[in-house]
């Protein structure tokens, strides 16, 4: 399997262009090749802090190279080296750090649970509503279901902090196989990719795909313009999951339509890296090129993230809204959703009895 090493991108990258044609950063700072011939300079590393990590060069290849996994690999040895300035990014580390605290973490395990709900800290802020109505769903089909409110601290494995990323979600994943969970399921696509990447040992699901194997969840009343879908790049290689999303979809009383940049190709919403930090415009051409991809019709999405970003330019709406949305659908802007995040909190808390 090809790891994405800076040597072996050099050896076997053949500058064909097929990644460059598909990425404002390439095409800024040169193809895979050229930027494996920086790995010698601090300078060059940098760099990759433009870089939204999608993984859409990856997919584009021909070689079925990796050149996403040697910019995450540039990003962590900036670090080691001290090579960057993280100054920029206090915002996000704050936003995990607080998504680990005691304040905001809600560890709630029945004895016999061996399934957990595990939604993401993004979700939980921007729409608690639709949270809290996704766990009751879930708890019909699993009755001892356990939830869990926590960070899976992506942010600081995608910035290249991996010593401290490991060391959190190593005492998540501990004390979750101590309690003796087996399955986690989870609703954000950037928490699935961390689990499946680090939790061995776990069993892991998402919402989407329990939804769409179980039913019995009729969507609220939706105008029935056309839609365009949008599949976050975490989940870029999970076929699985995007068929549960599009069988959930094609129970939506709307046209939904999956566009040519979409499953293993789909495109970066602009939150990616956290590339808005430092290269606004590149975050922005992402967002700019998933819009006009989608015309003037309505996205869905199924990632808070996504949504979140994506709603900056045009109408924007998460999968969940159209399930278990009540009345309204509506969503809980920052900084209030802190309040949001404690508000769950307490009502998990209040229905399981902890």
């Amino acid at each position: 399997m090809n790891t994405g090493s800076a040597e072996e991108i050099s050896e076997s990258c053949t500058s064909c262009g097929a990644c460059v044609a598909s990425c404002a950063f390439l095409k800024k700072y040169g193809d895979p090749r050229e930027l494996a011939k920086r790995a010698s300079t601090a300078e060059g590393r940098s760099i990759a802090y433009e870089c939204s990590l999608c993984g859409l060069c990856d997919a584009v290849c021909p070689e079925s190279l990796r050149p996403s996994h040697m910019l995450l690999d540039y990003r962590r040895q900036a670090v080691k080296g001290r090579e960057t300035d993280l100054r920029p990014y206090k915002p996000v580390l704050n936003y995990e750090r607080i998504g680990r605290s005691a304040l905001f973490r809600l560890f709630a395990v029945p004895n016999a649970a061996e399934t957990v709900f595990f939604p993401g800290c993004t979700l939980p802020g921007t729409r608690p509503h639709q949270t809290f109505q996704a766990w009751k769903y879930l708890r019909k089909i699993y009755p001892d279901l356990g939830v869990v409110l926590e960070c899976c601290s992506k942010p600081s494995h995608d910035l290249g902090l991996q010593e401290g990323f490991e060391s959190s979600f190593h005492a998540l994943r501990e004390r979750l196989q101590a309690a003796g969970v087996r399955r986690v399921i989870v609703a954000c696509p950037n928490c699935h990719k961390v689990f499946r990447q680090y939790a061995q040992g776990l069993e892991l699901l998402t919402v989407y795909e329990v939804m769409a194997e179980h039913g019995d969840t009729p969507p609220i009343p939706l105008s029935e313009r056309a839609s365009v879908l949008h599949d976050p790049c975490p989940l870029r290689n999970e076929s699985a999951i995007h068929d549960a999303v599009r069988k959930l979809a094609d129970g939506l009383p709307c046209q939904v339509d999956s566009p040519k940049r979409s499953r293993g190709r789909t495109l970066c919403c602009g939150e990616g890296g956290a590339v808005g930090f430092v290269a606004p415009g590149l975050a922005g051409k992402w967002t700019q090129r998933v819009h006009r991809q989608a015309g003037k019709r309505r996205i869905i999405t199924y990632c808070a993230g996504c949504a979140g970003f994506l709603s900056k330019g045009g109408e924007a709406v998460h999968l969940l809204d159209l399930f278990f949305g009540g009345d309204s659908g509506r969503t809980v802007g920052f900084p209030f959703t802190y309040l949001a995040r404690l508000w769950l909190k307490r009502r998990l808390r209040r229905m399981i009895g902890r």
